[in-house]
């Protein structure tokens, strides 16, 4: 078939078929960073919080999505300063230089299912680039090799609150990295019920912020 091959080549993605021993069909690898331009996380595991947190952003930042056998891969432009890992542990791999990915229209092992890009554009210039917020959030994962979730950075966080839209539902998730009055200055979904219902004792407890402030952000 045509597609995606030929909008591969339009975009200057670096992608070479091969046969793999394990598959009975050919298989297509990607190289990721410089030599496609293209920057691709990974998630494996998306019932994670962390991963739930990253997929909302890699969405909200327009980024190029593929379903994959395990989960799903979101591509922006190249990031250089984006090192290369993997953690099986949190079902999150970073692919940059260095990495590469498969990609359509490689099937799944057993022939049920291909990797399928849902928005690949029709020139480079189309391609997102990463929003700040997401490389943030990135490198605080990146920075523990131990359970990066327990010591989230104070300034990552603030950073998602000022540039990401977040749900109630998905607020109350991360609540316990939220730093109060970013939440209820930047966040849209807040209001005083909301705040009352869930974070009426952080509200109290909190040296920044007393109701008087909420008043003057938020809907009731």
């Amino acid at each position: 078939m045509d597609y995606p091959i030929s909008a591969y080549d339009s975009l200057g993605f670096n992608v070479v078929k091969g046969k793999m021993a394990w598959h009975d069909e050919p298989v297509y690898v990607m190289y990721t960073g410089l030599r496609s331009w293209l920057t691709v996380i990974e998630i494996t595991k998306s019932d994670l919080e962390h991963n739930r947190t990253l997929a909302t952003m890699c969405k909200a930042g327009n980024a190029l999505e593929q379903e994959t056998n395990s989960g799903i891969h979101y591509a922006f432009a190249y990031y250089p300063s984006l090192k290369s890992s993997d953690s099986a542990k949190h079902g999150l791999n970073i692919c940059n230089d260095g990495a590469k990915i498969y990609c359509e229209p490689t099937r799944f092992i057993g022939g049920e299912g291909m990797y399928r890009w849902a928005n690949l554009p029709e020139n480079i210039m189309l391609i997102p680039k990463m929003p700040l917020a997401v490389v943030d959030f990135i490198r605080v994962l990146q920075r523990s090799n131990a359970d990066y979730l327990s010591t989230p950075s104070s300034y990552a966080w603030n950073s998602l609150l000022y540039s990401v839209q977040f749900t109630q539902e998905e607020l109350l998730q991360v609540r316990d990295w939220l730093t109060m009055p970013e939440l209820i200055r930047y966040q849209k979904s807040v209001t005083r019920i909301f705040l009352e219902t869930h974070f009426a004792q952080e509200i109290d407890d909190s040296l920044e912020v007393d109701w008087n402030e909420v008043e003057r952000y938020v809907r009731t």
